[in-house]
């Protein structure tokens, strides 16, 4: 963003922006999930019990679970804070080499993951497939056009029609880095052809959305894929739909990372 448009949106800057409707969201998706989608079993007294026999048998965290636990907090604390001394990748790549070194994973675990590996692969592609749309000239000559398409339209109806395209097109993409790649930088040299535009509540508008998009559809954030998982896995048994929903809905942790290939 700051490369187009001049103005860099750090992570605490995007995270109060969104506070107020992330907390609406967290609020209100469970009970809504409750509402359309009602557990059969509501009341069930045998769960705490399974549930304590459970944590019982799984005993005290082990030196490579609270390690597990360091290294990740380590990784989100690097993506939110440290973004301006190290690149996200690096940061992982570091996280990765630690767990190495200290025994937390094994080189087989990483081979052998084919699941990651074929999710990696994808994700590369759909990100350079998108990439390719502005290097192509693309963007450039959508940003121009779009521009003078809009030009007469005062800043604050210019700003709800690009937002809501910015919002709709997402389910035409496989992946929120994806979208944030090919788009954004579209949506921003739009809006900075339009006089008036305060351009500054653009740019947070649009990053906030990511946030909002984290609640549908299935197919894009990666945290939707509990949503879906859990209405198929557990119809209407446990009600599991309700918290995933919650979880979709707040990601300022999942999209710090989306941040980082603006």
């Amino acid at each position: 963003m700051k490369s187009i448009v001049g103005i860099n949106i750090s992570w605490g800057t995007w995270f109060i922006a969104f506070l107020p409707l992330g907390v609406l969201l967290i609020l209100t998706m469970p009970l809504l999930a409750y509402w359309f989608y009602p557990p059969e079993v509501k009341v069930n007294d045998e769960v705490p019990l399974w549930a304590a026999r459970e944590l019982e048998k799984l005993g005290k965290l082990s030196r490579n679970e609270i390690l597990l636990l360091v290294f990740v907090c380590c990784a989100l604390m690097m993506w939110i804070f440290a973004a301006a001394w190290i690149e996200p990748a690096m940061a992982a790549l570091l996280i990765i080499g630690l767990m190495l070194w200290t025994g937390v994973l094994e080189w087989n675990d990483i081979t052998g993951n084919k699941a990651a590996w074929n999710t990696f692969v994808w994700f590369a592609t759909l990100v350079a497939l998108a990439d390719g749309l502005s290097s192509t000239g693309f963007i450039g000559w959508l940003g121009k056009e779009g521009g003078m398409l809009m030009s007469g339209i005062s800043p604050g109806v210019a700003t709800i029609v690009l937002l809501l395209a910015f919002y709709l097109l997402h389910y035409l993409f496989a992946s929120t880095t994806a979208h944030t790649t090919a788009l954004l930088p579209a949506m921003l040299t739009i809006a900075s052809t339009i006089p008036g535009m305060n351009m500054e509540v653009f740019v947070l508008l649009m990053v906030t959305s990511l946030g909002i998009m984290g609640s549908s559809p299935h197919t894009a954030p990666a945290q939707a894929r509990f949503t879906t998982a859990a209405a198929i896995c557990q119809p209407k048994t446990t009600g599991a739909l309700a918290p995933s929903l919650a979880a979709s809905s707040w990601s300022p942790c999942w999209s710090s990372a989306t941040r980082g290939c603006l």
